[in-house]
C-alpha cells in the first residue's frame, strides 16, 4: 500500500486541498490481488487504490471515455509476422500505467482509508492525473502513451490504433499496445534495446523480457517457430465445472445427433477441452506472406429458427491467424445465399488483415475460397 502511494508522489498524481462545497467528491477504496505467471505461480502481491467511478457524473467528472484495445487477432497476426521476418517478440509492463494519464476535467477524490492526513482530515485530493477506477482513465493513459510515441517518431496504425511502427531503411520495429502491456519486436535487436531505454526513461517499467504469456496465451518462442497454447485457461475451465476426472471426448460435439439446445453439449465440450488442453497452434518460420481465407456455411442448420451458420479461417502463409463460427442474423432462402453471407464476412476479415500487413512492410497476395 505504501508502495502504491509512493507511485502517486513520484507521478505527482494529486494535491491535497480543502473540500469543495458544491463539487462532487468521488470515494476511494483499496483493491488487493495476486499476479500470477503462465504456470499459475504467484509472482507479485498488488495493492491498488482505485476511485469509485460509479459515483462520477457525466459532463462534470468526465466526458469521453473510449480507448482502443488490441484485438486478439492483432496479437496472432503480430506473432505470424514475426515468423515471416524471423525475429523474437518481447514484452513490458508499465507500472501504474493509468497514473501517467493527464486529466482534462477537475476531479476530486476522498483521502484513502488508513492514510488520512492527521492535520487535514477533512481535506480531499484534487487529481492532476488519472486514477484507476475513473471512467476516463484508460483514455487518458492511451492519449499520453500515443503522444509520447508519436513524438519519438513512431507511426500509429491507420486501421489498428493500438499498433505503432518505426521504419529505418530496411529495418522494422513493431509495438502492440494492450492497456498497460506492450508487445514489441524488431528486425534489429539494437532497436529493441533503444525502445526499452526510451520507455524506461519516461515510465516505470517491469516484466521486460521475451514474450511468454499474454492475454491468456502461453507462448513459446523457439529457433524455428512459435507454439501457442491456452493450457492454463483450459485447465481452469475444466476445474470450474468439476470435470477433471471425467472421461475425455474425441470430438467437441456428437457427429450423429442433431442439437436442439446449446446447453445439451456443454458438458461434452468441457470433456473435450480436458483431453486437448495441451493442444495449440504452431507458427512456423518456414512460411510466406500470402493471405488465404476459407469460408463455408450450412443451410438452415438450426432446428429451432432455421438460421444458417457461417464459418471461416484465415492464414498468413502457413500460419492460422483468425477464424470465426457464427450463426447468421437472417434466414437464408437458399444455400447460395448462406454461402454469400459467409463469403462477405470472410472478405471483411481478409481486407482487415491485408491493411495491417501492408503497414508492417508485408505486401501480401490474398485469396478467398468457398469450401
Amino acid at each position: 500500500m505504501q508502495e502504491e502511494l509512493s507511485q502517486f508522489e513520484r507521478n505527482e498524481v494529486w494535491t491535497l486541498v480543502p473540500r469543495p462545497k458544491t463539487t462532487n467528491v468521488i470515494g476511494t477504496k483499496w483493491i488487493f490481488r495476486n499476479k500470477s505467471d503462465e504456470d499459475g505461480n504467484i509472482v507479485r502481491n498488488k495493492a491498488r487504490l482505485v476511485a469509485q467511478g460509479y459515483s462520477q457524473i457525466e459532463g462534470i467528472d468526465f466526458e469521453e471515455t473510449f480507448a482502443p484495445v488490441a484485438r486478439l487477432e492483432s496479437i496472432r497476426l503480430l506473432l505470424s509476422i514475426s515468423c515471416v521476418h524471423k525475429f523474437k517478440l518481447h514484452q513490458m509492463d508499465v507500472k501504474s500505467a493509468f497514473l501517467n494519464g493527464f486529466l482534462q476535467e477537475e476531479v476530486f477524490v476522498e483521502q484513502p482509508k488508513g492514510f488520512v492526513d492527521a492535520h487535514h482530515p477533512n481535506h480531499v485530493y484534487r487529481l492532476k492525473k488519472a486514477l484507476y477506477g475513473l471512467k476516463q482513465a484508460p483514455r487518458a493513459w492511451y492519449e499520453r502513451l500515443t503522444q509520447f510515441l508519436v513524438d519519438n517518431n513512431y507511426t500509429r496504425g491507420s486501421v489498428d490504433k493500438t499498433l505503432f511502427i518505426k521504419r529505418d531503411n530496411d529495418e522494422l520495429f513493431i509495438a502492440q499496445i494492450y492497456v498497460d502491456d506492450i508487445v514489441f519486436g524488431s528486425t534489429n535487436n539494437t532497436k529493441v534495446q533503444q525502445f526499452v531505454d526510451v520507455m524506461s526513461l519516461e515510465f516505470e517499467m517491469s516484466l521486460v523480457g521475451e514474450l511468454s504469456y499474454f492475454l491468456g496465451l502461453q507462448i513459446r518462442q523457439m529457433h524455428d517457430g512459435i507454439f501457442i497454447t491456452q493450457a492454463k485457461y483450459a485447465k481452469n475451465l475444466v476445474k470450474k465445472f468439476g470435470l477433471e476426472k471425467a472421461k475425455h471426448c474425441d470430438t467437441p460435439m456428437s457427429t450423429k445427433r442433431i442439437l436442439r439446445s446449446p446447453t445439451s453439449c456443454v458438458k461434452r465440450i468441457i470433456r473435450y477441452v480436458n483431453g486437448t488442453s495441451n493442444y495449440g497452434i504452431w507458427y512456423s518460420f518456414d512460411t510466406n506472406a500470402s493471405l488465404v481465407g476459407f469460408s463455408d456455411a450450412d443451410w438452415a442448420g438450426n432446428c429451432d429458427d432455421r438460421k444458417s451458420t457461417s464459418g471461416g479461417c484465415f492464414f498468413l502463409g502457413n500460419n492460422l491467424v483468425s477464424w470465426f463460427c457464427k450463426k447468421q442474423n437472417s434466414i437464408s432462402l437458399s444455400t447460395a445465399e448462406a454461402e454469400y453471407i459467409a463469403a462477405g464476412s470472410g472478405c471483411t476479415q481478409l481486407l482487415w488483415m491485408k491493411t495491417n500487413a501492408c503497414r508492417l512492410r508485408i505486401q501480401p497476395r490474398y485469396s478467398h475460397s468457398l469450401l
